[in-house]
């Protein structure tokens, strides 16, 4: 669970993922919630305290659900390496130099 208000980067996120572990962040959460596909690697809630304690709720009532989208999660924080950052400022900067 990750409830930070406008997070930067959100590297909680992505070492929960990199642990095969779901995420509930929230949707005001800045860098956290680009990071979380909804639905897919966890879920993007309200931020308030019942939205929350929802989202956890869907984990306890489906571990099944929680094991996949914690899969799913460990697949998208293998792409944030800075090898895969700087590939991209390098396609960025020869798209502008072209």
């Amino acid at each position: 669970m990750a409830p930070a208000y406008l997070e930067d980067y959100g590297l909680t996120a992505v070492e929960a993922m990199a642990f095969g572990k779901p995420v509930v962040a929230c949707t005001d959460g800045g860098g956290l919630a680009e990071l979380v596909d909804d639905g897919v690697t966890g879920f993007l809630v309200e931020p308030d305290g019942a939205s929350i304690a929802a989202a956890v709720k869907r984990f306890v009532e489906d571990p099944g659900l929680a094991r996949e989208m914690g899969r799913k999660g460990r697949e998208r924080a293998s792409q944030l390496t800075w090898d895969h950052a700087m590939a991209g400022v390098a396609a960025g900067i020869e798209r502008v130099m072209g």
